[in-house]
């Protein structure tokens, strides 16, 4: 087993660290072992630490990406503000690294928090990570011409982790702890290959620990697995949304119960068929539906054709009836006529 302790900083992840800081504290640290393959002489392709985050969200930054705040009255949605920022924000990059200029893409994510707390951001990917790991040992200090015809200097609000956009981590939480975390990761590995193995490659799984230093005792486990899957067809410089849909499954069956897996555009799998899906599908496009109305499989009450037009009579019979009477049973009052 190979072991990657790590600093006390956040994990890549939306785990729950410190209550009301998303921190660890200062008397915690994270490793991450590697159980999957357990292989001797096995080279990890990205360390634990730099797998992306598993949910990204607004205030997530992506992959390879440098994220600069702006002015909190610059106007992004002004076509030519933001074409006149690219031309300011491209010669500095071009001054500052001719190689990284040519490889870089600067975009302007929608604007986060409200009011006093607004933050008007500007993102520059690289999408290469030597290059980008080149501008994270010196990042470029950029400056920008103000509507009052100032320079200001803009501040590096944060950096995404150094691995191109066609890297995903996929996560399990709440698992148990044992000696079985081998057995574990390959039923993970296999259910992560269930579908198109041909589009994917997993190419290490982590568990994760935290040590407490000022305890002297051992790692402990704390219920969570990440797998990193390399996926092959898709271009390094751009997200594999499209491939993820159709490829990775919702759930996962460890030791005779169902476990979700986490992962960055997960669509919302169908809860009925869970982790026997035959492919990755939603409830609305489940044909192993049923309707508890009519009986027929399909589609759901809400969908039942003979539910939404059911006799104007026999609803008003049905709105008569005393629900507290003796034989006034919802369930029966219910039942389609034949």
């Amino acid at each position: 087993m190979t072991v990657e302790p790590t600093s006390n900083t956040t994990p890549p992840t939306s785990a729950p660290q410190q209550p009301g800081t998303g921190t660890l504290p200062e008397q915690q640290a994270v490793e991450w072992k590697l159980v999957w393959p357990n292989l001797p002489n096995h080279t990890i392709q990205v360390a634990a630490a730099d797998l992306p985050h598993v949910i990204p969200g607004a205030t997530r930054i992506p992959p390879c990406t440098l994220r600069y705040l702006l002015p909190a009255d610059t106007n992004i949605k002004n076509i030519n503000v933001t074409d006149s920022l690219r031309f300011e924000i491209y010669g500095q990059l071009d001054r500052y690294n001719h190689n990284i200029a040519i490889d870089s893409e600067v975009c302007f994510p929608p604007v986060q928090g409200s009011h006093d707390r607004k933050e008007v951001i500007l993102d520059i990917s690289i999408p290469t990570p030597t290059l980008y790991r080149q501008a994270l040992r010196s990042p470029p200090k950029l400056k920008i011409t103000t509507r009052a015809d100032e320079n200001v200097e803009l501040l590096l609000k944060g950096t995404g982790p150094a691995v191109p956009a066609n890297i995903l981590t996929v996560a399990i939480f709440g698992l148990p702890s044992g000696p079985e975390e081998t057995s574990i990761a390959k039923d993970l590995f296999e259910a992560l290959n269930k579908y198109k193995p041909a589009e994917i490659e997993v190419w290490d799984i982590f568990s994760r620990y935290v040590s407490y230093p000022a305890w002297n005792g051992p790692a402990k486990f704390t219920g969570a697995m990440y797998a990193c899957v390399h996926f092959k067809n898709c271009s390094p410089r751009h997200f594999p949304t499209e491939f993820v849909k159709s490829t990775f499954p919702g759930f996962i069956r460890i030791r005779h119960q169902v476990f979700a897996l986490e992962y960055a555009d997960k669509i919302d799998h169908c809860w009925t068929c869970k982790d026997k899906a035959a492919f990755p599908h939603t409830v609305k496009d489940c044909n192993k539906k049923k309707c508890w109305y009519c009986g027929a499989m399909g589609h759901l009450r809400t969908e039942c054709p003979k539910y939404e037009h059911m006799d104007e009579d026999h609803q008003g019979d049905q709105q008569g009836e005393d629900p507290g009477r003796s034989g006034a049973n919802p369930r029966k009052r219910l039942q389609p006529e034949v």
